[in-house]
């Protein structure tokens, strides 16, 4: 006797749409963001903008402060990138996992999200909402390649006690570095290879156990222009 099929359950159907509806929101703030900024775009803005109204985007969202912290978790976020990045590198060489990242990641961020982050960078100064966003964006991103040298600390490669630092700092040069690219003139900037060497050479030139001076020839090589 033959099973019956079984009807998929209305939730399921109400739930995709849902969630296509959430997706088409966060689009329209998306592009309403990196056009008018956070605090140029109002409420009412994205939703002319997805053809909603603006209580349904607080039905979804809560606020405009929540709404930003989804376009940065689900349209900016390079953490599961980097993870998958992290996950590739080199343990057994410290330089090479450091350059790996290095170099993958400069590749991840350009041209994502470059005029957006600049706006918000920008607004975070004078608007708490927009800095608290971008904090919690930053920590996601940050934290696997914070793992990581933690793992090379732990291998005996790296010194642990500025390893939080260190990460940070890394991350920080690294999209730094990307905005200066997208920005500055042909030529004003060093290639990015350099870039990679110099950082990498820093990193280790301050965390590497029994540095032999190695570090400083190498920026010095790197940088050289």
């Amino acid at each position: 006797m033959a099973t019956p099929t079984r009807e998929a359950p209305r939730s399921t159907l109400r739930e995709r749409q849902a969630k296509e509806r959430r997706d088409e929101l966060i689009d329209a703030a998306l592009t309403s963001f990196a056009r008018r900024g956070y605090h140029g775009a109002s409420l009412k803005d994205i939703a002319e903008a997805a053809g909603v109204t603006d209580g349904l985007l607080i039905h979804y969202f809560g606020s405009k402060a929540h709404l930003l912290s989804a376009v940065l978790a689900e349209r900016q976020s390079l953490s599961v990138l980097v993870e998958q990045i992290v996950a590739s590198a080199p343990e057994d060489d410290p330089a090479a996992a450091i350059r790996h990242v290095a170099t993958h990641w400069l590749a991840l961020l350009q041209g994502r999200g470059g005029p957006l982050m600049g706006i918000l960078i920008a607004e975070a100064r004078h608007n708490p909402e927009v800095a608290e966003a971008l904090a919690t964006h930053n920590r996601r991103t940050l934290q696997p390649t914070e793992r990581l040298l933690n793992r090379l600390a732990e291998r005996g490669h790296l010194r642990a006690e500025h390893v939080p630092i260190a990460a940070r700092m890394f991350q920080w040069s690294l999209v730094w570095y990307s905005f200066w690219r997208d920005i500055s003139p042909a030529g004003a900037v060093p290639e990015t290879e350099a870039w990679v060497e110099g950082l990498t050479a820093i990193v280790l030139g301050g965390l590497g156990v029994g540095g032999n001076g190695s570090a400083g020839a190498a920026i010095s090589t790197a940088t050289a222009d």
